[in-house]
């Protein structure tokens, strides 16, 4: 018994060191440290220490909308994985989205809304998952609010914070889909939940949002979820 006790002390013990990225990990290590101005939309200007984004774009419709994606993709070995952001400003009319998104999806989406991409909007509280329809999930946000997002991969699940309260699952129990050639043939299968990115959206002048990626503590207590979380 008390060695299976230990072998779950270790367990959590990895989790938990996954989970703390402060700013002295090195970027060897493969965990998105910041956003990353080689995957940023034109109409997104980062900040020097490029954590936070502000639009620059005329944000008149949905064609002017504009993403960027954290340097590196997040290891499902992690376990668990979150990041924040605070709404610095809202903009004209508060469209913007945390989530996560594949190297592949368009940058010129709001995240959720194209396949491989999941996303939580602060306009409408709305959940996007790889569609342009969203679905009922949480209260909007707008300036001064802290608004999370984090995956358990075991568990293959998405959930959002708002304000250190988690707003339960967001995506669940997401398939694998079959990979077919141009003839129809099988290919492979892909996991829509790998090589997943950290990714935040703009479509309104003068928004503006900063990024926690473990940098200083977060407003969630993320490390009580992940004792209670753990498989």
């Amino acid at each position: 018994m008390e060695v299976e006790q230990d072998q779950d002390v270790d367990r959590l013990n990895d989790l938990l060191r996954g989970l703390r990225l402060h700013s002295d990990i090195n970027r060897e290590t493969g965990f998105p440290l910041h956003w990353n101005r080689d995957d940023c939309h034109q109409h997104i200007v980062l900040s020097d220490d490029m954590f936070t984004a502000t639009y620059v774009g005329p944000g008149q419709t949905h064609n002017n909308a504009s993403s960027v994606r954290a340097n590196f993709s997040i290891d499902p070995s992690v376990g668990i994985y979150y990041f924040e952001i605070e709404v610095v400003s809202m903009g004209q009319y508060g469209y913007l989205g945390i989530g996560l998104s594949m190297k592949s999806t368009n940058l010129n989406r709001l995240p959720g809304w194209d396949f491989y991409s999941y996303g939580y909007h602060g306009n409408d509280g709305l959940v996007f998952n790889s569609s342009g329809k969203g679905d009922p999930y949480g209260p909007s946000y707008s300036n001064g609010d802290v608004v999370g997002c984090g995956i358990h991969f075991s568990r293959r699940e998405i959930f959002f914070t708002k304000n250190g309260q988690n707003l339960g699952p967001a995506v669940t129990n997401e398939i694998m889909i079959p990979i077919e050639n141009e003839k129809g043939e099988f290919i492979s299968m892909e996991d829509p939940l790998a090589d997943l990115y950290p990714t935040v959206g703009l479509m309104t002048m003068g928004g503006v949002l900063s990024a926690n990626f473990g940098q200083k503590p977060f407003k969630y207590d993320i490390d009580t979820y992940v004792r209670n979380n753990q498989f």
